[in-house]
């Protein structure tokens, strides 16, 4: 499944925060390395639990919900389609897209839909 988000901000101050978004979403969907002098490995990425809010502590207006996910790619472009624009003191972009996919962890089957809104599903 894939998520993209168009993120404008309105001033330098929250484009350095999409910044640090950016930099969290690279970090969290990124393997870490582990091991020692001899070899080394990388442990899996951290799993992803995706869940929706409708801004008063409910889930009213979405279709569907997710297993537990790893975030297998993260897309970041700058600008917009009025072109690359930047701020004037701080060089920052005045708009970013974040586009995430995901891969679930455990296979959706027709058992797994079968008991969600009898043959429909929440999947």
């Amino acid at each position: 499944m894939e998520f993209t988000f168009e993120l404008i901000p309105k001033n330098e101050t929250q484009s350095l925060e999409i910044d640090k978004i950016v930099h969290m979403f690279k970090y969290w969907s990124s393997p870490a390395q582990g091991g020692g002098q001899v070899y080394t490995y990388l442990h899996f990425p951290d799993m992803w639990k995706i869940s929706y809010n409708d801004g008063v502590g409910g889930t009213s207006g979405v279709a569907f919900t997710t297993k537990d996910c790893y975030c297998n790619s993260v897309s970041i472009e700058y600008g917009s389609s009025e072109g690359y624009l930047l701020f004037k003191t701080t060089n920052r972009p005045t708009a970013v897209r974040i586009s995430l996919s995901f891969t679930e962890n455990e296979y959706i089957t027709r058992d797994t839909i079968k008991d969600d809104y009898n043959n429909g599903g929440l999947y």
